[in-house]
């Protein structure tokens, strides 16, 4: 980084003058903070300005701050990827045929999977104004997109009520004939849902199943039930 002051042609050691020393202070101390060769040779020769100096250790901290940030998320996501291999997966998958029910429903698209608690919000409030012959004990979603969605999701929000109701719009109330289904069981909270799928649809390959209508999941044990998200179950049905 330095050029010597005087190299001994003999031995090829190298001496610096006294005014050289705060910058070799300075390239030692720059390199122990991450900065690289070029950056450090780029820097030297105007760190007699302080304002210079000053920009060139703000933008290096910017970037490393950028990188922890970078590093923290990654090291959630391993810490993920670790749990979900020591912790064994309840994902029971068995072949079924689902009773004919009648269910009051509200169909909505929202913008990405994650936010489909905002269909439910909207929803609960409805139900609740109606007559229904009994209160639920479960609910669920049906999924009527082809595949996966980025956005735009098109989903149903329903609870099953046993016999049919007058219900107005937005309100749907429908019979919803006995079908069969593959159905995937899960325990845990809903971080476990990919997963789950991925075990479904490798199933469904794997029996030569053909899919005959949209996907639901039904939340056996829910937040209706219990506060403990390790306690929920879930059921992901597809009619085969």
């Amino acid at each position: 980084m330095l050029l010597p002051a005087y190299t001994d042609p003999d031995t090829g050691y190298r001496y610096y003058a006294g005014d050289q020393i705060r910058y070799a202070v300075l390239v030692r101390s720059l390199r122990d903070v991450g900065f690289s060769v070029s950056a450090i040779a780029a820097v030297v020769p105007q760190a007699h300005d302080p304002q210079i100096l000053r920009r060139a250790l703000k933008a290096h901290q910017s970037e490393l701050q950028a990188e922890s940030s970078l590093v923290r998320r990654r090291l959630a996501d391993l810490a993920h990827l670790i749990d979900n291999l020591t912790e064994v997966p309840m994902t029971d998958i068995t072949l079924t045929t689902i009773p004919a029910t009648t269910i009051l429903a509200l169909r909505g698209v929202v913008a990405t999977y994650a936010e489909q608690s905002q269909l439910w919000d909207t929803f609960v409030p409805l139900a609740q104004r109606c007559e229904l012959p009994a209160r639920p004990e479960t609910g669920g979603s049906t999924f009527f997109d082809e595949g996966y969605q980025d956005n735009d999701v098109d989903l149903e929000a329903w609870v099953p009520i046993g016999e049919p109701i007058t219900v107005e719009a937005p309100l749907t109330c429908r019979h919803v004939p006995q079908y069969r289904a593959a159905v995937a069981t899960m325990g845990g909270d809903y971080s476990g849902i990919a997963s789950a799928s991925a075990d479904l649809a490798r199933y469904l390959a794997r029996e030569g199943l053909v899919k005959t209508g949209p996907l639901s999941h039904v939340y056996v044990v829910g937040r209706a039930q219990t506060a403990n998200s390790a306690d929920y179950v879930t059921e992901i049905r597809v009619p085969v």
